[in-house]
């Protein structure tokens, strides 16, 4: 099941047509990891998109649990970090996390098993094109769950609590 944000945005056209946001995924399957081994794994964008919005990971249930320690890092702090447990492959592990060139994510992953081991993981993630889009997607989240007409409704009545108080009409955010 999609998260309700993410549903949302691939629903949304460009102005002028096509979808603001495309939906997509990556998976990394690294067949053997020997013992005492760490995998860095660096998540940029894919080539051409502004940035990618990562909402979901998942990891192959067919991985042994409690053999690795991962550690997700984005914008220098950690955003996820422990042991994959049995519960952590079977059910993913949602979040939101915005990636760009400029800005990627990290993802540590140590096997402390002393023995070679297998590791598949996937992420998911909406892909915005370009900046303009960007800001479309952001003005979108903004307003959603409001109605043009609510917006036009406090636009006319913050321009009407100012006349009443003697002060100049201003725009609402």
């Amino acid at each position: 099941m999609l998260p309700y944000a993410i549903e949302y945005l691939l629903t949304l056209e460009r102005p002028g047509g096509g979808r603001l946001v495309q939906q997509g995924g990556s998976q990394t399957i690294v067949p053997v990891v020997p013992p005492n081994t760490q995998i860095v794994l660096n998540v940029f964008p894919l080539a051409g998109d502004y940035i990618d919005i990562l909402y979901h990971n998942i990891f192959d249930p067919a991985m042994v649990p409690m053999v690795y320690f991962a550690v997700e890092q984005h914008w220098g702090q950690r955003t996820h970090d422990g042991t994959l447990t049995s519960s952590a492959m079977a059910y993913p592990i949602d979040s939101y996390i915005i990636i760009s060139e400029s800005e990627p994510a990290f993802v540590r992953i140590f096997n402390m098993s002393p023995v070679n081991q297998f590791y598949s993981g996937a992420i998911f993630f909406i892909a915005v094109k370009s900046e303009g889009d960007y800001n479309l997607v952001k003005e979108a989240l903004r307003f959603a769950g409001t109605s043009q007409e609510e917006v036009q409704l406090a636009r006319e009545s913050n321009r009407l609590l100012r006349k009443i108080a003697g002060e100049p009409p201003a725009e609402v955010e």
